[in-house]
């Protein structure tokens, strides 16, 4: 953890997972709320997943014409908007095609703080750089919707992805001062 670098890739990647648990723990209440049937909360969180798939197959491309660093901090950049526009537009086209954006993004920022912790340190010290991020990212998906619970229980299901977004604002802002050199 000491490692130049590392603590905003462990962020980085603890968020970008725990973001996509908090919404897929979270759009099901959301959706209610809405008055959406299970069925059609179960097609948006599909848009999601297919986004993320594609965006993953098109990674290698996406290497080849965009600097690792940009899309480092896209990963969580490029879905604070969208999170937290999700709670105002009950709208699903709308809902759909933010979760598809939100998708595309997460879906490279998980491989791409994989490369960076791994770039960070000498080879022999890989594995364990892997397992203390496997451990970080672990930690966040108990710890993270802990306490999104906890606001989500005095704030409502809305602040939920209100608090994703500023988790996000946070591992964007930290990516991009460890990567902008």
């Amino acid at each position: 953890l000491g490692t130049k670098g590392m603590k905003p890739a462990m962020l980085s990647s603890l968020v970008v997972l725990a973001s996509v648990d908090l919404v897929v723990a979270y759009l099901p209440l959301l959706g209610e709320q809405f008055g959406f049937g299970v069925l059609l909360v179960s097609i948006l969180l599909t848009a999601r997943t297919v986004a993320s798939i594609v965006s993953r197959a098109l990674l290698p491309w996406a290497l080849r014409r965009i600097p690792r660093r940009w899309l480092l901090v896209s990963a969580t950049a490029g879905t604070i908007v969208p999170v937290a526009l999700l709670p105002l537009v009950p709208n699903p086209w709308v809902i759909g095609a933010l979760l598809a954006v939100c998708g595309m993004f997460w879906g490279v920022g998980q491989p791409l703080t994989m490369t960076w912790v791994v770039e960070l340190v000498a080879p022999v010290d890989r594995a364990s750089a892997l397992a203390v991020r496997l451990t970080g990212n672990r930690l966040g998906q108990v710890a993270v919707p802990m306490v999104a619970g906890a606001i989500a229980g005095v704030a409502g299901v809305a602040s939920i992805f209100w608090v994703t977004a500023v988790l996000l604002s946070t591992a964007a802002a930290t990516t991009w001062r460890s990567v902008r050199r």
